[in-house]
């Protein structure tokens, strides 16, 4: 009789759980891009634990939505009080917050870093010479584009023409400071502004030289300079750096000029010539070399003389001088890539002292400064000796190669 009373125990516990029906679900949410500008699209993501529920979204523009991780498009620049609310049986629960939206033409990145760069374009057709403010499209923290409408009008419903494209790193970890890389599928003339929100830096960088390639620019020597002390490299604009906001702009655009970037890295000291020396460095200052493994290819991201991803397998190229000392950084990728990256086992340039190693997505291999001598004249291949990392048509193409010349 114990055992039948145990099991009819166990019936009614069931039964009223049963009856108690599910708990109460617990609302969360995040967005991206973090910091997006009006005009472009935030993602909203639901990150509610839970039963089952229902979802009511409030982006604080009197926009609403019942997906359950929806996409929004704020019309005007502010801030947003967004509020997911989620409900089931058991009950409702609400999370709420604030979103600042950018200007249109206002590229936010590194927000999350504590340390926002506020970026905008202005460009020129120089067939016809009218001009353009770009639209901002932030992609993630460190990414984003602009589109230039005035120049490049698209139809109702057609895609986005990405003109140009633009990337902040926080580069602390390894030099101190941060960088910025950008380039441009376009024949347009432009000039990127670069604002660092917390020390006032202002930079402008146009379209990179010609050459090869012609389209990627990158800037590694940092923004340091505090408000109030320009930087010798940087050409403030004049006025606010914000571009007037009309129906028709009319811009100015300085001369195209290329940034010189002072290094960061302390000088080197210059060797005593022997008697018989012929060739004496002249280069004092150390040159940042950035090698970054992307899907399918190793990408030169700074570095002299660039030569990047002309064409597969094993073509990536940097070419290094005699006398000149470099700093060296590889490092395999990142981990905000879509698809992620694989491990990756880098091969090693013996002559340079590079050392090989494994590393995962987002690593980088320890930092490794040469100073180049006439005995190393020649070229070096590298590549990926993990043959694991992708199919074998992929791995073929993990490679380049560095050239030394005098």
């Amino acid at each position: 009789m114990s055992g039948l009373g145990g099991v009819r125990g166990a019936a009614l516990l069931a039964i009223a759980a049963i009856s108690a029906g599910p708990a109460a679900p617990t609302a969360s949410f995040d967005a991206s891009p973090g910091t997006p500008s009006a005009r472009s699209p935030v993602q909203f993501r639901n990150r509610s634990e839970g039963a089952r529920a229902n979802w009511l979204w409030t982006f604080g523009d009197a926009g609403t939505s019942n997906e359950t991780s929806p996409a929004h498009v704020y019309s005007e620049p502010g801030e947003y009080a967004v509020t997911l609310r989620a409900t089931n049986d058991g009950g409702s629960s609400d999370a709420t917050s604030l979103l600042s939206v950018a200007a249109p033409d206002t590229l936010v990145l590194l927000a999350g870093s504590g340390q926002a760069f506020e970026i905008t374009l202005t460009a020129r057709d120089p067939r016809t010479g009218n001009t353009g403010v770009g639209e901002a499209s932030p992609q993630n923290d460190v990414f984003g584009y602009f589109a230039v409408p005035a120049l490049v009008p698209r139809p109702a419903g057609a895609p986005l023409v990405p003109e140009v494209f633009v990337k902040m790193l926080d580069a602390r970890p390894i030099d101190g400071d941060f960088w910025f890389f950008w380039g441009g599928l376009t024949d347009l003339e432009y000039v990127l502004t670069v604002r660092d929100t917390v020390r006032g830096t202002v930079r402008t960088y146009d379209n990179p030289v010609t050459g090869s390639p012609a389209c990627l620019g990158a800037d590694t020597g940092g923004f340091g300079e505090p408000e109030g002390t320009p930087t010798p490299t940087a050409t403030a604009i004049p006025g606010s750096p914000t571009p007037t906001r009309t129906a028709t702009p009319v811009i100015e655009l300085p001369t195209p000029r290329t940034p010189t970037v002072t290094p960061r890295t302390p000088a080197t000291s210059t060797p005593t010539p022997s008697a018989t020396a012929t060739r004496t460095p002249t280069i004092s200052a150390t040159e940042n070399v950035v090698l970054q493994a992307r899907p399918y290819q190793w990408d030169f991201l700074a570095g002299p003389d660039i030569v990047s991803n002309p064409g597969w397998p094993g073509q990536n190229q940097v070419t290094l001088r005699v006398g000149h000392t470099y700093r060296f950084d590889v490092f395999n990728g990142s981990p905000e890539l879509d698809p992620p990256l694989p491990s990756h086992t880098f091969s090693g340039v013996s002559v340079l002292g590079l050392p090989g190693g494994a590393f995962a997505p987002g690593e980088h291999l320890a930092p490794k400064t040469v100073t180049v001598t006439s005995d190393m004249v020649g070229t070096y291949t590298y590549s990926c000796i993990d043959s694991s990392c992708g199919s074998s048509s992929q791995h073929d193409q993990m490679g380049g190669r560095i050239v030394i010349s005098n």
